[in-house]
């Protein structure tokens, strides 16, 4: 009998196809599995390249401080602090009705030297708003002399404290 012309049963993984010992072909494996395909570091390199500069990207980003834009200059507005300087007026009228002039304590002098820096102070504010406002005698000008009110009010309680306190 020829053995070599005898047919073996056919399995299913063979498919009838047969090589030429007789076996069955087998897929292919290795370097060259799908033929005419992109090797497989291909696609590795497809999802880690972006990952490595996503990290890379991230990491400059994180370490690198970020530049501040230079804060906006400040705009003030003399009306606002006209106004705000006029309404502490009537406090400083209040408060120098409180004071106590016949103690001759140390913090009796002390609440009338720290009143007084604070009636100077007022006085320097108001008058560094309306520096550009007056003439060449010092003088202010005519469509501003009505802010003089506010000034001559605190001007006549820094009057009146002078001479209750002595200096």
């Amino acid at each position: 009998m020829d053995y070599d012309r005898m047919q073996r049963p056919r399995s299913n993984n063979m498919r009838g196809a047969s090589s030429s010992r007789g076996g069955a072909r087998r897929a292919p494996q290795g370097r060259n599995a799908q033929a005419g395909g992109p090797p497989r570091w291909a696609y590795v390199a497809m999802i880690a390249v972006p990952l490595i500069g996503i990290a890379i990207l991230g990491g400059v980003k994180l370490t690198r401080k970020a530049e501040e834009p230079p804060p906006a200059p400040q705009v003030v507005d003399p009306n606002k602090q006209i106004s705000e300087l006029t309404s502490q007026v009537r406090t400083l009228e209040t408060e120098f009705s409180k004071l106590d002039f016949r103690s001759e304590g140390a913090d009796a002098k002390a609440k009338l030297a720290a009143y007084r820096t604070r009636l100077m102070k007022w006085r320097d504010e108001w008058d560094a708003l309306f520096k550009d406002m007056h003439d060449a005698k010092g003088n202010l000008l005519p469509e501003y002399r009505g802010y003089q009110a506010p000034r001559n009010k605190v001007n006549q309680i820094l009057s009146d404290l002078n001479r209750l306190s002595g200096f």
